[in-house]
């Protein structure tokens, strides 16, 4: 069973409290990784944290980049010295070059005993091109506090790139000596920064029982992009789609093309959002989809990120259905004593499903319409009716439709010779 860390980032490799600038990256799109998987050292331990009497079982670890070349780091393979045939995976994702280092943070894995040992360990990578990661500038990191029995650190960052800047994370870890404590994460990270913008953070660490001598962090980002969601309606008919485009942009306006995740989140309440639809490995930037609302819906679109290009959030928007009450489709001329068809949609959609529907024709006479039929239907699983109809004279008709709770819909004319 794998387990993903709660932070992803590039590894520090100083030990003072100070970030260099790394050059922006040519608006490539993905790491070219290749050849066989290289074995790294991984540390790894367990510890408990107290969360207002609650005990709360974590386990955090450190990645470091042992050879000579440039690697992605893909997992971390956890095993047990008491269950030597179980083993758990800790997905990580970071580039590190010769020398480099990253950290995991995650839940105790539920495969494993809370009395186990952590026993052999490994990070499985491979050869791959250079971090596309922009480093940002720790301006300073104020001394170890303590809050609710959780040490934290002020930090102030800033941007020094050109670009404005999301995916914000830290890579940090807190050490007693020459030995491994916890790996540092915050929950206070800015979503964006643009160009020379500061922002003040606190930076968190959990195993509480141990003695820390020395802390080291660094903090990385990607160019922000932006990201739309055009709808060709936002007021549909029950029943029918509204199609979507997402559209996927590098900060000068250019398509962010190559392999792009773009997911279209929904919401009932505007406040909880749940996944509704991706398309993985877009080459384009952009992504047409289409999905029906059963009910009024929040929609929003998503990327979280990837090697060249942060995380991005498009504006909210409302789709509303409306109830279908058309005119009925019927030929416009038919033969009398013939049976013609009679069709459409009167009601929401599948909430409407299995209700009677009623169909009525009437006649003009002189000058009024004098109602002769009256057929009844039962509306399918999308809403819609078909009845079929014959009329026993010539003339001229009209034929509409009625739901209780809709009302009639408009007529259609007939011409029956």
């Amino acid at each position: 069973m794998g387990y993903s860390r709660t932070r992803f980032g590039l590894a520090l490799t100083a030990l003072v409290l100070s970030a260099v600038v790394l050059a922006l990256a040519a608006p490539a799109f993905a790491l070219a990784c290749e050849g066989d998987a290289i074995t790294l050292p991984v540390i790894a331990r367990g510890y408990y944290y107290s969360n207002g009497g609650t005990y709360l079982h974590f386990l955090d670890g450190v990645v470091t980049n042992d050879s000579s070349v440039t690697v992605k780091v893909g997992k971390v393979e956890i095993g047990w010295l008491e269950s030597p045939g179980t083993t758990s995976t800790v997905w990580v994702g970071d580039t590190l070059a010769p020398g480099e280092w990253t950290t995991f943070h995650t839940d105790w894995p539920g495969e494993a005993n809370a009395a186990w040992t952590v026993g052999t360990t490994a990070g499985l990578a491979y050869k791959c091109g250079p971090s596309k990661a922009i480093a940002l500038t720790l301006d300073g990191v104020g001394p170890v506090n303590t809050e609710g029995g959780m040490r934290w650190y002020d930090a102030a960052i800033t941007n020094a790139s050109a670009v404005t800047v999301s995916g914000i994370d830290v890579i940090g870890r807190e050490m007693n000596g020459g030995s491994f404590v916890d790996s540092l994460f915050s929950w206070d990270l800015p979503d964006s920064l643009a160009p020379g913008e500061r922002a003040y953070v606190k930076v968190r660490g959990k195993a509480t029982g141990a003695t820390v001598t020395g802390v080291e962090m660094r903090f990385t980002a990607r160019e922000k992009p932006t990201i739309t969601l055009t709808p060709s309606t936002l007021a549909p008919v029950y029943g029918t789609p509204i199609t979507f485009r997402i559209d996927l942009k590098r900060g000068d306006g250019t398509p962010a093309t190559g392999g792009r995740t773009l997911k279209i989140y929904h919401s009932f309440d505007g406040d909880k959002w749940e996944s509704d639809y991706f398309h993985e490995e877009t080459e384009s930037g952009f992504v047409v989809t289409q999905i029906t609302p059963d009910r009024p819906t929040y929609y929003r679109a998503v990327y979280w990120g990837g090697e060249d290009l942060g995380e991005a959030k498009s504006e909210w928007m409302l789709a509303t259905p409306i109830v279908a009450n058309g005119a009925p489709a019927v030929p416009a001329k038919v033969r009398v004593k013939r049976s013609f068809s009679v069709s459409g949609r009167i009601g929401a959609g599948a909430m409407s499903a299995g209700k009677p529907v009623t169909v009525f024709a009437e006649k003009k006479i002189g000058r009024r319409w004098v109602r002769k039929v009256k057929v009844t239907t039962i509306a399918d699983a999308s809403g819609a009716y078909k009845k079929a109809l014959k009329l026993s004279s010539r003339g001229t008709w009209r034929v509409r439709a009625y739901r209780p709770g809709v009302g009639y819909s408009k007529y259609r004319t007939v011409k029956v010779r």
